[in-house]
């Protein structure tokens, strides 16, 4: 591994040779394939110093500073590609990613549309646009982004996960308990699907509590006297409380 003092002085070296754009590029991508994004983005850098607007060189870099860490600089490498280059889907991507992480939902779901448009649905970026739309309260369109990320792999979890939490939240425990089981099908040691599915069984008793607490009230409202109607509407306004507190 070499220093980030070290990897500077190389790379001073190199321009001092005259080293091209594509040489530096070039190294970059070594380093990118072999998962050493420090480098990778320091060779990456240097070549869009001297060759500005390529968009896939962007791109290329944004991809290596988002896997550091380094949003700020990624979210204005990608910015930069996209405007060199609007019409390339994985730019699209990574620019929602980044706003996506940087709690910019709406702009964030305007990208992953547009790389739904150009290249079709894709697991990783229908999840994202169904985060974004979950995070915004638009829990159908939401549902819709996350069955669409499940037809792309119904083997991955996320999307499941994520769909059983926005259906709890419009108040189906049954479907999202359905869709909790199907995560502990594909894998058993979830302790997290685990977990909310025991909170959604208890969800879905106070459901029936309150529902058969409310009924009784109905039907024989005329027969009760005022004090046991008090008190059985307590009992309700009491259930609503614990479940929403699960």
């Amino acid at each position: 591994t070499i220093a980030a003092g070290e990897l500077e002085a190389l790379l001073s070296t190199l321009r001092d040779e005259g080293l091209s754009a594509y040489d530096l590029e070039r190294r970059g991508m070594r380093f990118m394939d072999v998962e050493n994004y420090e480098q990778a983005a320091a060779f990456l850098k240097q070549a869009s110093d001297l060759r500005g607007d390529d968009a896939m060189l962007l791109y290329n870099l944004g991809v290596a500073l988002q896997r550091l860490g380094r949003k700020g600089e990624s979210h204005a490498a990608f910015l930069r590609s996209f405007e060199l280059d609007p019409g390339y889907a994985p730019v699209h991507h990574n620019l929602a990613e980044a706003l996506r992480l940087d709690s910019r939902f709406e702009e964030a779901a305007v990208h992953y549309l547009e790389a739904i448009r150009i290249r079709g649905d894709e697991y990783e970026t229908c999840w994202g646009l169904g985060d974004c739309w979950s995070r915004l309260g638009r829990s159908q369109e939401a549902l819709l982004a996350f069955d669409r990320a499940i037809a792309m792999d119904s083997r991955q979890t996320r999307a499941l996960k994520s769909k059983a939490l926005e259906l709890s939240k419009l108040g189906k425990p049954g479907e999202a308990a359905a869709n909790l089981r199907k995560v502990l099908s594909l894998a058993p040691g979830d302790k997290e699907a685990a977990q909310w599915l025991e909170q959604n069984h208890w969800t879905q008793n106070y459901a029936a509590i309150v529902d058969g607490i409310t009924e009784a009230i109905d039907s024989a409202h005329a027969h009760l006297a005022p004090a046991t109607i008090s008190m059985l509407s307590g009992l309700v306004v009491e259930s609503t409380i614990v479940n929403r507190s699960l």
